[in-house]
């Protein structure tokens, strides 16, 4: 903190020519005033959210939504759902119900494990799904907020495609896929006249 004797000080001190010139640990404090200034304007919105571009990494914890979709061979929709997750951390999902196999596994299982890359996301993905395919692995490198379709071989030789997309939680690009979402379900609520 300055100190009402050190500005007076600074202020009644002249170069040649050259005005008052500041004490060095002022114009150290004024420097980091305003890296934080920028920093703090650069890094949120005004909500405390960080709007970095997609093709930025995300921070170790950061929470992501993973949006995915597995289609069938027959372009049937098996699966949709939206995991969330934290960066760095394995996310897995798992689906038990009456299509349960005998050997007491889920109908489907989904590993997700989101490392921060230069460019956005690298991914690894582990898939089962009830005998169609069992524990496949694959590594792919994915920017935020823009879908990627992968093809996935099944036991039999055809191929499913998992369409997915990863968002940072609470960013404009999270908030408008929720909003989609929510209008996409209100119109298959609403009743056809």
């Amino acid at each position: 903190m300055i100190s009402k004797s050190s500005v007076s000080d600074v202020a009644g001190k002249e170069g040649a020519g050259r005005g008052p010139k500041p004490a060095a640990g002022a114009f150290h404090l004024l420097a980091l005033m305003a890296a934080a200034l920028m920093l703090t304007a650069h890094v949120t919105d005004g909500h405390g959210v960080s709007e970095r571009e997609s093709h930025e990494r995300p921070w170790p914890g950061e929470e992501l939504l993973f949006a995915l979709e597995v289609w069938d061979p027959a372009g049937e929709l098996i699966l949709r759902p939206r995991i969330i997750g934290e960066a760095g951390r394995p996310s897995r999902f798992e689906l038990w119900g009456e299509s349960e196999n005998d050997d007491g596994n889920p109908y489907a299982r989904i590993v997700l494990d989101a490392l921060g890359a230069v460019d956005g996301l690298d991914l690894s993905l582990v898939l089962s799904l009830n005998g169609l395919v069992d524990n496949h692995r694959l590594r792919l490198r994915m920017p935020l907020n823009e879908p990627r379709t992968v093809s996935v071989p099944t036991n039999d030789g055809r191929y499913l495609q998992v369409h997915l997309r990863a968002f940072r939680v609470g960013s404009d690009a999270f908030e408008a896929y929720i909003d989609a979402m929510e209008r996409q379900r209100m119109a298959e609520r609403t009743p056809q006249a």
